[in-house]
């Protein structure tokens, strides 16, 4: 019976090892995202169980069986595509998931390359297996709010809840602007210039700032221009009321700003090379009519230092007094009104920035990669997301850019990393090779059976 046994396992080891290629599992593309992990079928003892029997003089079979094995850490290339919330990973790491959103009473923590995330109607990342991108929220500091970013503790589902951009009053305004030089005394010495300011409660204003001619010196061609203010929402207090003397601004016959309300250009330097937030611009206080908005107290600067080559003092920037025409070259007001969250970008290093409707961005996420001592063992949970086992090793959490996770690239999807069309033709070869083994194995047993019935 040697013969025939010996024959049978050499038989049976050759439909293994023709059994054995590599094939595709199942396609991501067909769904619209994911990566392909490379599979490989591993055929167990093809009679599993089976064994020679010397007392009965008999040979009994098992049963064939078969482990697919899925190479988890195979990337496909990157395809670019329009969603900007869709990502693939270049590098080692893998993202975090949760099975279900924060609100439900289950929930397990995971691994996926399954990165087409797009918003839900809970405002929250969902991917279209029904999992929930994983990060670190970020402070007004722009740092993660969580203490502990290696571990998975302080994880929060990626989204928009929870983000409102609150008013911001002004408080600074820069004026960059030239009142004209031929300018005369009553006549033509009137310019008016409206900056649109915000309140504590981010309602906009009109604030007019008029700057009159009021003085010109013959001998050294010196122009005084006085600056005022007014408001239709508002009372404007102290010196720049329409009431009061305002704010005297002198420039020098090249049309150069010397001296801002009695403070000269040398003072003015000397007093900002000791204190660089030195202003000799006197505030703009405005009382809020018809609302509820705090009073404003609003930093002017009509001038700034202005040095030369050598670090000499030329006089002072902001304002000036050249040519034949008043002209606005900027007026930048700070301040803005509140804003409801309404998008969500996410860049190769894991920064999730929210944009408002007021139009202005803040960062608001910061997103980790995963990484495990072997990838291959992780235990799949669903179509490429994955739990940590023993033999994978525990998650480990890193921030991208970290050489050992790489870094994520927006607006992209992993293709197959699979050649389908060649894998096909493997299994068509493994098919026909298999079936010629079976038959010589299906001879050995007719032989054996009749040896036992000898």
């Amino acid at each position: 019976m040697s013969g025939p046994a010996s024959s049978f396992s050499t038989v049976v080891s050759g439909a293994i090892y023709y059994g054995g290629d590599r094939f595709a599992g199942h396609s991501a593309n067909m769904v619209g995202s994911g990566v392909i992990a490379g599979r490989e079928t591993e055929f167990l003892p093809i009679f599993q169980g089976g064994d020679y029997d010397s007392n009965t003089n008999t040979f009994r079979s098992g049963s064939l069986t078969g482990k697919p094995m899925k190479y988890i850490d195979a990337r496909g290339t990157p395809r670019v595509v329009k969603t900007k919330t869709y990502l693939s990973i270049a590098g080692n790491g893998m993202a975090v998931i949760k099975t279900v959103s924060n609100t439900s009473a289950f929930t397990q923590t995971g691994l996926s390359n399954t990165l087409s995330f797009k918003m839900n109607h809970k405002q929250e990342l969902e991917n279209h297996l029904g999992e929930f991108l994983q990060g670190f929220r970020l402070g007004q500091n722009g740092q993660p709010i969580a203490q502990d970013t290696r571990s998975t503790t302080g994880l929060e589902t990626v989204g928009l809840k929870g983000f409102v951009m609150q008013p911001k009053a002004t408080t600074t305004i820069d004026f960059n602007a030239n009142l004209r030089s031929d300018a005369t005394i009553g006549v033509t010495g009137v310019y008016q210039m409206p900056v649109t300011v915000y309140d504590s409660l981010g309602l906009t204003h009109t604030v007019t700032f008029s700057a009159t001619l009021t003085a010109v010196d013959p001998a050294t061609h010196q122009k005084t221009w006085t600056i005022k203010a007014a408001s239709a929402d508002g009372v404007v207090q102290g010196p720049y009321d329409n009431a009061g003397a305002g704010v005297n601004v002198i420039f020098d016959g090249a049309g150069i700003l010397q001296s801002i309300n009695g403070v000269t250009a040398a003072t003015i330097n000397q007093n900002t090379l000791a204190n660089p937030a030195y202003n000799p611009s006197p505030p703009l206080n405005i009382a809020w009519t018809g609302g509820n908005a705090n009073n404003a107290s609003i930093n002017l600067n009509l001038g700034k230092a202005l040095l030369d080559g050598g670090g000499g003092l030329i006089g002072l920037s902001g304002l000036q007094s050249m040519g034949t025409e008043n002209q606005v070259m900027s007026i930048k007001a700070d301040g803005k009104n509140g804003g409801q969250a309404m998008d969500l970008s996410i860049d190769e290093m894991g920064i999730g920035t929210i944009t408002f409707t007021n139009g202005e961005n803040l960062p608001g996420w910061k997103i980790p990669l995963a990484m495990v001592d072997d990838y291959n063992k992780l235990r799949e949970i669903s179509g490429g997301t994955y739990l940590p086992t023993r033999q994978s090793g525990d998650m480990r959490l890193s921030f991208p850019g970290n050489s050992d996770v790489g870094k994520f690239i927006p607006s992209t999807l992993e293709e197959s990393s699979i050649d389908v069309t060649q894998s096909l033709t493997n299994m068509i070869v493994d098919n026909s090779r298999y079936s010629q083994n079976l038959k010589v194995i299906t001879t050995l047993r007719q032989m054996l059976d009749r040896l036992n019935e000898l």
